[in-house]
């Protein structure tokens, strides 16, 4: 027997749009993301899903909540592990203007593995704490014996996309997850 583990990263927000570092601030979900996460509703009408797991943030959890509009019986799991990374002093401000005035800082803190941004997580903390989140979900999905959804976000995706897809940390870093995008992983029972 086969578990499916669907995951993907919320759509569209405000701050997606405007190139800002949302990090762990509670952002809404444009139309635009709204009208995405409906699509990701259709994908997953026909699949059978017992279990989902979230980000307590809101653009995640509103997110699944329309994504699961066909499955209004699935058990629904907030873990504050599968939180964005913390961007730190960064939260709030624009990515471009980062990009623009001190690039060798930008990339460093947008994507370097061990160094995090002030005040904020790295890739690698981040990491360690989805790793520990897969150490639950894991034996919790296999016990139950039912299909899985993870709704995340772009840096929390990294490290379960990682793990599934058997990839370098360098890999890993340079991952870009589109928004609303549906990765589809098995497991053996």
């Amino acid at each position: 027997m086969k578990i499916e583990i669907y995951v993907f990263r919320h759509t569209e927000t405000y701050d997606n749009k405007n190139h800002i570092f949302s990090g762990d601030r509670d952002v809404d979900l444009t139309p635009l993301g709204v009208q995405h996460a409906g699509i990701i509703a259709d994908k997953l009408k026909n699949k059978k899903i017992g279990i989902a797991f979230t980000s307590p943030l809101r653009r995640a959890e509103e997110c699944l909540f329309a994504s699961l509009k066909y499955h209004p019986q699935v058990e629904i799991i907030e873990d504050r592990r599968l939180i964005e990374r913390d961007y730190g002093w960064l939260e709030g401000h624009s990515k471009d203007w980062w990009a623009k005035h001190s690039y060798h800082l930008f990339k460093i803190f947008h994507r370097s593995y061990y160094i995090p941004p002030p005040g904020g997580e790295s890739l690698y903390q981040v990491k360690k704490r989805i790793n520990d989140f897969l150490l639950d979900f894991i034996p919790i999905i296999k016990e139950k014996k039912v299909n899985a959804v993870i709704a995340c976000h772009s840096n929390s995706i990294r490290p379960i996309r990682q793990y599934f897809e058997h990839l370098s940390n360098k890999e890993m870093t340079k991952i870009e997850t589109k928004l609303g995008e549906i990765f589809t992983y098995y497991l053996d029972i």
